[in-house]
């Protein structure tokens, strides 16, 4: 068994949950203000030079993720079709 002092446990709870803050926080931004952000960091319109990786990269997120979408068979050996 492992053993964990409360100190050490808790450092650990204080990372994961900034962590997780820090992620959703960043999720929770539109492409619109990302864009934004990028124009206004940079003082010029990156975002229109950007914008067809930022295309592409959805279409290619969306692909990945349709194909993901499966049905278990519960059988972990078997690839459904």
């Amino acid at each position: 068994m492992i053993r964990i002092s409360s100190h050490r446990l808790l450092l650990c709870v204080v990372g994961t949950l900034v962590a997780a803050t820090a992620l959703y926080a960043a999720d929770g931004a539109s492409s619109r203000d990302r864009r934004s952000a990028v124009r206004s960091a940079r003082g010029t319109d990156a975002a229109e030079s950007e914008g067809p990786f930022l295309t592409e990269n959805q279409r290619a997120m969306d692909r990945m993720m349709a194909g993901m979408a499966v049905k278990p068979t519960g059988d972990v050996d078997t690839i459904p079709s």
